[in-house]
């Protein structure tokens, strides 16, 4: 044997016995053939051929595949030598020579583990792998695959065993929605295109793919070093990156999914795109094709009706997006782009948040740039389990539009924006839900659940303007001391005005089962009739620094209750919640050294521990008011801070000086004690009245 022939004897004997036989085509088609069982079955390697080595053995063609490289293509494929004689088949004797259809002989080669067989056994078999460069004009039909046998009383010194042309209806490819069995090492891996979805950014395409890999086998299996790449319909090839691929061992019956993630451009045509995955010949520096698949239909992750649910996929996982709600809210002068989106985990695996942001595209052609709030205070989404957030934007008050695109966007890493899922709407947005008399909204924010509900309406009046008052409790619904929700609100007149409403409500933590109170008021012209006006509430929008930005979400309308003005003619159980008061013992006396009218009164002061409010501007205000006229003055009591009314029983006084006094105290009959709930700087509502003797002691 020639020294210079050594190197590929292996090959070369291999070849030459598959040709030994006679050839006996048995290529079939891949065709769908659907189990009784909840799984496909899956499409294992296809045979292009069998060659006879001798009356008892036999080489085996499969898997012939093409891949578009730098120099021309790469044509990869696989042969089972099948020894079913009682003597080893040594494979120094054999060879394959890749042919064109012309006659062209290509350069064929053994893939690096596979140099290392120089034998089959007896009563065995093993399949190799080969490759071989080949022009680039040429398609699989073009070839053929010719099995030798080294003989040197040959021309060329080759004997031919045999030959199989590569079919033009074969092809290579795993159907949609088919698995592929693919044999490593001694075992077999089933695999498959488990979802694939399509995202995009103003430049590129952004496909998802997941790659599911099985172990059904009976060993350990560890996975190569594979390379994924999707194939468009006109030839080009856009490399893939794989998480969960390294390092990455399944024992028998495990499997794992490997998220398949990259980049084609958005003039790109990717319908009609196959997965190419290729391995590695670190010593040829080229990759071979191992197995392809026909993609299944994409997801291409827009969506459109509120309500609807719709799927998207992130290198993370799976999830599913649903529009509640689309609002263009007023604010002072602009106007709030408000999406209320809900992401929804299926699996039962917890999936991370993806770092969310967004756009409003209004016509088509205006894009508005967003933000996204998350008020749930979680980390991750829990299987089987739901976040919410808001993508907001401001645009003006005076822009109109007929149809707005809401898009849900993922910022990645490297600060690259990819598209995942879009949703379009008319300029008929979402309404405002209302809250009916007497009924709460439940806020569903995770660490701040709530029922919140309008417990009174007031009115506090001065000469000038009324504030208007809505007071709202907050029943804390969660396990633990929680505050309440940021609010933001405004009151909406029946003629369209709108008035934005301050924010009363206490800094401490509310207990489990607790209630905060929360004070909506507005100064308004005394012109108003606020029996008219509705309250619409608000999430408020709280920046890094924790103040509030003046943006709000997830508006909900309240039906005011009609305002009480009923005045109590007993000083029992008076309230200014959570305070109740009462007033007993009322007495006025006259010091006549320096003509002081002193009133002093028992009271009863309790208040609702389990109501967290802010009382610094809510004030008591008891006035003594003589019937006729005659004397009239007022004193103001605290209900919290250091010269507050303390709780529990206790006594009180107040006092004014007259001079004159001398002159009408013969005079005095009866006077009324009124009792006023006075709020910011001076308005004040009377909630109670009691006429009295001057100079008498009350019960």
């Amino acid at each position: 044997m020639k020294p210079k022939l050594y190197k590929n004897m292996v090959g070369v004997a291999l070849a030459t016995t598959l040709i030994a036989g006679n050839v006996m085509p048995t290529f079939t088609h891949a065709a769908a053939n659907t189990s009784t069982q909840a799984t496909q079955q899956a499409v294992s390697n296809t045979s292009l051929g069998k060659v006879k080595i001798d009356q008892a053995s036999y080489f085996e063609l499969k898997d012939v595949n093409m891949l578009t490289s730098s120099n021309g293509k790469i044509v990869s494929f696989k042969v089972t030598i099948n020894n079913k004689s009682n003597k080893d088949i040594f494979l120094i004797d054999y060879w394959v020579n890749l042919k064109s259809q012309s006659g062209t002989k290509y350069t064929v080669n053994l893939i690096p583990d596979d140099q290392k067989v120089s034998r089959i056994a007896a009563n065995n078999s093993q399949t190799l792998t080969y490759y071989a460069n080949v022009s680039g004009n040429l398609n699989l039909k073009d070839l053929k695959v010719e099995f030798i046998k080294w003989d040197f009383n040959q021309p060329n010194n080759e004997l031919s065993l045999g030959s199989i042309n590569i079919p033009a209806t074969y092809n290579a490819s795993t159907p949609a929605g088919k698995k592929r069995n693919i044999e490593v090492n001694g075992t077999t891996i089933q695999t498959s295109i488990d979802r694939f979805t399509m995202g995009k950014t103003e430049k590129f395409h952004k496909p998802i793919i997941t790659f599911k890999m099985q172990n059904v086998g009976t060993q350990s299996f560890v996975a190569p070093a594979y390379e994924f790449k999707l194939v468009t319909a006109s030839g080009l090839t856009y490399p893939l990156s794989a998480k969960g691929l390294e390092n990455l061992t399944l024992t028998p019956k495990l499997s794992a999914d490997i998220t398949l993630t990259g980049s084609i451009p958005i003039e790109v045509d990717t319908k009609g795109t196959k997965l190419l995955v290729t391995l590695p010949v670190t010593d040829a520096k080229i990759s071979l094709p191992v197995s392809s698949y026909n993609m299944p239909s994409v997801d291409l992750q827009t969506g459109g009706a509120i309500g609807k649910e719709y799927s998207f996929s992130t290198p993370s996982g799976d999830y599913y997006a649903t529009v509640n709600s689309v609002h263009r809210l007023p604010l002072e002068d602009t106007d709030l782009l408000a999406a209320d989106i809900t992401i929804t985990n299926k699996s039962s695996e917890t999936l991370s948040i993806p770092n969310f942001t967004g756009k409003f595209v209004l016509d088509q052609n205006v894009e508005v740039t967003g933000s996204i709030v998350r008020f749930d205070k979680v980390i991750g989404i829990q299987p089987k389990s739901s976040i919410s957030l808001q993508l907001y934007a401001r645009i003006p008050y005076t822009y109109d539009f007929s149809e707005v695109k809401t898009v849900l966007q993922e910022k990645q890493e490297d600060d690259k924006v990819v598209d995942l899922i879009e949703f379009t709407h008319n300029s008929d947005l979402s309404s405002i839900r209302t809250i009916a008399l007497n009924q709460k909204y439940y806020l569903n924010v995770v660490g701040k659940r709530a029922n919140i509900g309008v417990r009174k309406v007031q009115t506090f009046e001065s000469a000038t303007a009324n504030i208007f008052s809505v007071e709202m409790t907050a029943e804390n619904l969660e396990k633990r001391f929680s505050n309440i929700a940021s609010l933001h609100a405004y009151f909406e007149t029946d003629t369209g005005l709108l008035y934005p409403a301050n924010v009363e409500v206490s800094e401490n933590k509310v207990a489990p089962g607790g209630t905060a109170l929360v004070n909506f008021w507005k100064q308004l012209p005394k012109s108003i009739d606020t029996s008219k006006l509705k309250l619409v509430v608000g999430e408020a929008i709280v920046g890094d620094d924790g103040k509030n930005t003046g943006n709000y979400v997830n508006p909900v309308a309240y039906v005011l209750l009609k305002e009480d003005n009923t005045v109590a003619t007993d000083l029992k159980s008076l309230e200014l919640y959570p305070y109740t008061i009462s007033i007993s013992n009322i007495r006025t006396q006259i010091n006549y050294e320096n003509w002081d009218v002193l009133v002093t009164f028992n009271y009863e002061l309790n208040k609702n521990l389990l109501v967290e409010s802010k009382s610094d501007d809510h004030k008591l205000v008891l006035e003594v008011s003589d019937t006729e006229g005659k004397i009239k003055f007022s004193e103001e009591f605290a209900l919290s801070g250091d010269k507050a009314l303390e709780l529990g029983q206790n006594k009180g006084e107040f006092k004014k000086s007259n001079s004159d006094l001398i002159s009408q105290i013969q005079t005095l009959k009866d006077y009324n004690l009124n009792v006023y709930h006075q709020f910011q700087s001076g308005q004040r509502k009377l909630i109670a009245s009691k006429k009295i003797r001057w100079f008498t002691t009350t019960d």
